[in-house]
């Protein structure tokens, strides 16, 4: 009888143990599963927050390509005007030199035309 006593005892400290390691086995699945849970809303907010800065940067990107597509347009327009500018000074200074040029030529025609006017 002591003997089944002490197989019943053993028995009973392996069910216990047994009892221990299925316990701490259920305890770290838990843990585990809950941290599973939290990466996993972790993850949905990091691809939430990229898609967001995602549009952000696209956005960003679209308003810095309007403002270079306006500086150029800007830049092309004063370009055109300053070629303008420069084509009119050219001219207004072909203008005088061909004016200094012709000078003492219509005052020679001026003298011809005074010398042959007839006295009527």
């Amino acid at each position: 009888m002591l003997h089944l006593f002490r197989q019943h005892f053993r028995l009973a400290e392996q069910i216990s143990a047994l009892k221990r390691e299925r316990d701490l086995r259920d305890e770290a699945l838990t843990r585990l599963s809950l941290d599973l849970e939290q990466s996993q809303r972790n993850e949905a907010i990091l691809k939430n927050e990229i898609q967001i800065k995602t549009k952000l940067l696209d956005s960003s990107r679209q308003d810095f390509q309007r403002q270079i597509s306006k500086s150029y347009f800007s830049f092309l327009l004063l370009m055109s005007w300053l070629l303008f500018l420069q084509l009119c000074f050219a001219i207004f200074d072909d203008l005088n030199k061909i004016s200094l040029l012709t000078r003492p030529v219509r005052r020679k025609f001026e003298l011809l035309i005074k010398l042959f006017r007839w006295p009527y």
